[in-house]
């Protein structure tokens, strides 16, 4: 029998339409699929965009590291995976202005190309470079569940969080 994971992660709420919107304006790409928990070479990457550029449809991947808040390991992540995207971001639940803060601290040269979008204000904060993706397989490719991201949702307004703190 076939094992079905029915996993719900917090994060995955982070990765809205709203948020694709801002990077097909930012990018000039149409996303066609995004793929959840999908394992890139060694590597689990929380989402993948398959978007295709509007003049000569070729194909671009776009990876997502998604974090409720811990800058640095999101970082990190998404600098191990970098090179299997063409794009790659992180989206990370804080404010543009804390956001721009840790990056001033990291300095721009070892961001290698790698984005940074604002959850909470569903912004750019500083747009992916494109880099010409290493060749890897894509597998164990999951969708998640309408209910459940509705559900995820609910959870991340901050009228939940205000309920689950008193």
């Amino acid at each position: 029998m076939k094992e079905i994971d029915n996993r719900v992660y917090l994060e995955d709420a982070l990765l809205t339409w709203k948020v694709l919107r801002v990077i097909y304006l930012c990018h000039d790409l149409k996303v066609e699929r995004v793929l959840r928990h999908v394992r890139v070479f060694r590597y689990e990457v929380d989402a993948v965009a398959e978007a295709y550029t509007f003049e000569k449809n070729i194909m671009r991947l776009i990876g997502f590291e998604l974090k409720d808040s811990d800058f640095y390991k999101a970082f990190y992540q998404a600098k191990e995976r970098r090179k299997y995207f063409d794009y790659f971001y992180v989206v990370i639940d804080l404010s543009a202005r804390t956001i721009v803060e840790y990056l001033l601290d990291l300095g721009r040269k070892k961001l290698d190309g790698i984005g940074f979008i604002s959850a909470k204000e569903e912004v750019i904060v500083l747009p992916s470079k494109f880099k010409k993706r290493e060749k890897a397989t894509i597998a164990s490719k999951r969708q998640v569940d309408k209910s459940q991201v509705d559900l995820l949702e609910f959870i991340r307004k901050d009228s939940w969080r205000e309920i689950t703190n008193a």
